[in-house]
């Protein structure tokens, strides 16, 4: 039987060639998984192109977020026209029917209080008799008119205060 030493020493020239050749297959292998991975890293580091297109993107989301915020303003500015515009419209009203004279008829008489949210309007009042209806109108600046006011025109201008319009959906 022969022992270890003796069949290395046989084979020695062997054993170094397999082993040099192993090498160099370990050191080709190693050398194109860099090369590998190399290339694959470069896809993704941002090339001159990549560079522009990102610009290109960023300068068109400015443009974007300038845009918005300009229509925003412009929005903003309409609507604060219209909130005066509104302020300024009829929109409160208040309605008091009653009988002016106690002993005969009903309720055939009314006092209507027309506003807008300032208290400025008109209040319109209809005498119903059985010779005939007399209307009258006073101007109304803050709830308040230059002419005497009867208490159903008052109770009328009260409630057009108190009136809070239908919300619209």
């Amino acid at each position: 039987m022969t022992t270890f030493t003796q069949l290395y020493q046989a084979y020695a020239p062997t054993f170094t060639a397999v082993a040099l050749v192993l090498s160099i297959l370990a050191f080709v292998s190693v050398v194109l998984q860099g090369w590998a991975l190399r290339r694959r890293l470069e896809g993704h580091s941002p090339s001159v192109e990549a560079e522009a297109r990102s610009t290109t993107l960023l300068t068109g989301l400015r443009r974007l977020a300038q845009q918005n915020s300009d229509r925003l303003a412009e929005l903003e500015h309409d609507v604060k026209g219209l909130r005066t515009t509104v302020a300024g419209r009829v929109g409160r009203v208040g309605v008091v029917r009653f009988n002016p004279f106690q002993e005969t008829g009903g309720d055939q008489s009314f006092s209507i209080a027309l506003l807008d949210d300032h208290g400025n309007g008109v209040v319109i009042t209809s005498l119903y008799t059985r010779d005939g209806t007399r209307i009258y109108a006073k101007p109304l600046e803050q709830g308040q008119s230059p002419y005497p006011l009867m208490d159903e025109e008052k109770e009328a201008i009260a409630r057009a205060q108190k009136f809070v319009p239908p919300a619209t959906g």
